[in-house]
């Protein structure tokens, strides 16, 4: 998606992952509509344990229903998707091929 994070461009398997506002975003473009989306842990968090939690852990409070390891979402098709790739996750690909979508 952004070849920076991977030594093999864009052809990368796992070059970065997708925030729940991104994944979102996606969806809308591919043409649906999002019903409902939230986050869930696999196991139980150890980062309160870990070097410097007490100074990160009040800047992202705002965001925990976001930060959960698995993304869920239920949505809809509800029309056509849109042609190309989304400008808000593509950068490196022909012109013409990435399209505007704030």
């Amino acid at each position: 998606m952004y070849d920076p994070y991977s030594g093999y461009g864009p052809y990368g398997r796992h070059n970065r992952e997708y925030t729940r506002h991104e994944l979102q975003r996606l969806l809308e473009f591919a043409g649906f509509d999002v019903e409902r989306s939230f986050t869930a842990d696999g196991h139980q968090s150890t980062a309160a344990g870990r070097p410097f939690y007490a100074e990160v852990a009040p800047l992202v409070g705002s965001r925990l229903d976001d930060l959960g390891h698995y993304l869920i979402f239920r949505a809809r098709a509800t029309r056509p998707p849109r042609e190309g790739l989304p400008s808000f996750l593509y950068r490196s690909w022909p012109e013409g091929v990435i399209v505007d979508y704030a």
